[in-house]
């Protein structure tokens, strides 16, 4: 059973058992191998065990529930929701030790301009230890403005201006998906 088939009822009973951190080295004598080819343990290294484990089963209920709120009828509730599960989302990402500093800055920024911005949510998104941030907020003049004065706000911190991507496309419903597969050769001597 993978951590994303556990709710977090259940995950909170077990979470208690996990320990906060693990030394590579006590994890390679504990378990040996970890079964992935492209990972590299490093013995010195101090790795989050609880943190890494209830990302994926928090993480799995919030975009079940963001879906859902998203297929909800449009509501005065449905932006704060959105915006709170991307702010837990980012948090939580962030405890795995995956987050940047930058795109740290930019989720800040818009929680401090607040929802009476317009703006209401904001996480890292495209993974990789940096990638993007999206924000959710009203189709409206003055979440745009807050907008901008974020983006300025961070140009004038960082000295980099950031790309902006606005609206959404039918993504992979119309451009397709490629199947990418790992696979093992053996080399004969």
């Amino acid at each position: 059973m993978s951590a994303r088939h556990i709710c977090p009822s259940q995950f909170a009973a077990l979470d208690e058992q996990l320990p906060a951190a693990v030394s590579g080295i006590v994890f390679e004598r504990a378990f040996g191998e970890h079964g992935d080819a492209l990972t590299h343990i490093e013995p010195a290294k101090s790795y989050a065990v609880a943190a890494c484990t209830a990302h994926p089963v928090h993480e799995h209920f919030r975009v079940r529930t963001f879906a859902l709120a998203l297929a909800a009828p449009p509501s005065a509730a449905q932006l704060p929701l959105l915006g709170e599960l991307m702010y837990q989302s980012h948090a939580s990402y962030s405890r795995v030790g995956l987050g940047s500093e930058r795109t740290d800055m930019l989720v800040r920024l818009v929680r401090e301009a607040g929802e009476g911005s317009g703006l209401y949510g904001a996480k890292i998104t495209g993974g990789g230890s940096g990638g993007s941030v999206c924000i959710v907020g009203e189709a409206s003049a003055a979440a745009e403005a807050s907008l901008h004065r974020l983006l300025a706000q961070y140009r004038q911190a960082t000295g980099v201006s950031p790309y902006v991507f606005e609206g959404s496309s039918m993504g992979a419903l119309a451009f397709g998906t490629l199947h990418v597969e790992l696979t093992r050769q053996t080399v004969k001597q």
